[in-house]
């Protein structure tokens, strides 16, 4: 009986030691591996990469299970995941967090998309399509959703169109200023977390998974003005194929900050792409594109009627379009060699 009592006991201790283990590789096993290559032990470059390919990975804390993500085949967006995301898609490890659909301002128009698309950007092209869509601003995601739902409805090619966003998913001075305790502006606009750091990406993420649009949205977390750099670059190095055909600019709303966006989006726009803007109501946006507009001296556009109620077609300045719910966009070198077609379809 003796010999069975110390034998169960080392079975025991054997147990726990095993459990210790495992447990020590579940919550230090990263830690540990990055150690390892910071220290220099791992010596083979194969076994680094293998190990660098771990780490990379590895779930972070809040998100849920690795998420197969089935992407089109848009060469844009794979080429930036890819390269600069080292394979790693960004949807991948989905936040773990609920959707949220409460903002009421997304002025984001599709029969004005559609009509600029078929009348002053297809007619330029032919055969040749721009399948790149930039978005600087996205915030929660209403309007990139809205995109994809129209070009899924209504573009035979709709598969191949990387439609990529970039915003630090921080807020404006405006946000800051209109998140205050009394929610004057009855939206929780930074959706701040315990930690006090705003979860504008996360939910933008889970409003698109929410709407299945992750198979053809690729957000970038940077600013406007970096993110289009980066664009710029990457395109002379030969690492994406394409510069982007439009432009949607709805991120500075601060004199001047618009001005700086436009200039930046110029210089990577195709030729007769657009650059579509929100918010003209607001009198810095509205001042930064005339301004804009005019120093470019514009030819001006031809204006067609188009079948949105209550709308009537303005060009405050020659080559700036009006549209409704304070849109408005540019076209690049417009009048001048492009081409436009008041009767263009899809």
């Amino acid at each position: 009986m003796l010999r069975h009592r110390y034998i169960t006991h080392i079975i025991l201790f054997l147990v726990g030691v095993g459990a210790s283990i495992t447990t020590s590789y579940i919550f230090f096993g990263p830690f540990n591996q990055a150690a390892e290559l910071a220290s220099g032990s791992i010596s083979n470059n194969e076994e680094l990469l293998n190990k660098a390919k771990v780490l990379q990975d590895e779930p972070a804390l809040g998100l849920l299970s690795p998420n197969e993500v089935n992407r089109t085949e848009a060469k844009v967006n794979q080429q930036l995941i890819d390269d600069i995301f080292r394979g790693l898609d960004p949807f991948r490890h989905p936040p773990n967090i609920k959707p949220d659909w409460t903002y009421p301002h997304t002025n984001w128009h599709p029969l004005f998309f559609e009509h600029m698309w078929t009348k002053y950007i297809k007619p330029n092209h032919g055969e040749i399509e721009f399948y790149f869509y930039l978005e600087v601003g996205s915030f929660k995601g209403g309007s990139i959703v809205r995109l994809a739902e129209l070009l899924k409805a209504k573009y035979p090619n709709w598969r191949r169109v990387s439609l990529v966003c970039m915003d630090p998913f921080t807020g404006d001075v405006n946000m800051w200023d209109w998140n205050r305790k009394k929610k004057t502006q009855g939206h929780n606009f930074l959706s701040t977390g315990p930690n006090g750091r705003p979860q504008i990406f996360e939910i933008f993420m889970a409003n698109l998974i929410d709407k299945g649009h992750q198979d053809m949205v690729l957000p970038i977390v940077v600013g406007g003005l970096v993110g289009m750099k980066v664009i710029d670059r990457l395109k002379r190095q030969g690492r994406i194929e394409q510069l982007p055909g439009v432009i949607y600019l709805d991120s500075a709303h601060e004199k001047d900050e618009t001005y700086l966006e436009l200039e930046q989006a110029w210089a990577i726009l195709q030729e007769c792409g657009a650059i579509i803007g929100d918010d003209w109501v607001w009198e810095a946006v509205r001042n930064d594109a005339m301004r804009f507009a005019k120093s470019r001296q514009l030819a001006e556009l031809p204006l067609y009627a188009y079948a949105i109620k209550g709308n009537t077609n303005q060009q405050p300045v020659p080559g700036l379009i009006l549209g409704p719910k304070d849109q408005w966009f540019i076209i690049k070198n417009g009048g001048r060699g492009c081409k436009f077609d008041a009767d263009g379809m899809w």
